[in-house]
């Protein structure tokens, strides 16, 4: 599923241990339920022609419009046989860590959609 085809519900940044920020978190509203995206980029690699950065996803160079080569680089391909065209900026490391901060954005996404939600509404 392309990032273009997510609902983000919410942008969220974490800070860690008072030391490290994390910031451009979403978390997605998925037919299966809320979940967390971490932070991530498109991979990209440079036009032959003038050295652009350009994404993989492209096919023609951002800076002068030129045809890019087919096949010009091999994507990581995901466990569903789908190219990976992002790669995560920041991640968890296990899955203890991923589970923490799940409950903790989750539980601050409940709270934060609670206390915007009309009274009336609230008292129902």
């Amino acid at each position: 599923r392309s990032p273009a085809a997510e609902k983000v519900a919410a942008y969220a940044s974490i800070l860690i241990d008072d030391a490290f920020a994390v910031r451009d978190l979403r978390i997605i509203d998925d037919p299966r339920g809320l979940m967390i995206a971490m932070p991530s980029r498109k991979l990209a690699d440079h036009c032959p022609e003038c050295d652009h950065k350009t994404p993989y996803a492209d096919n023609y160079c951002g800076r002068f419009g030129a045809r890019l080569p087919e096949g010009r680089t091999s994507l990581r391909i995901n466990p569903s046989g789908r190219e990976c065209r992002y790669t995560d900026v920041a991640h968890p490391v296990t899955q203890e860590g991923r589970r923490q901060i799940e409950v903790a954005l989750l539980e601050a996404y409940a709270a934060e959609v609670e206390r915007v939600r009309p009274a009336d509404r609230r008292a129902s």
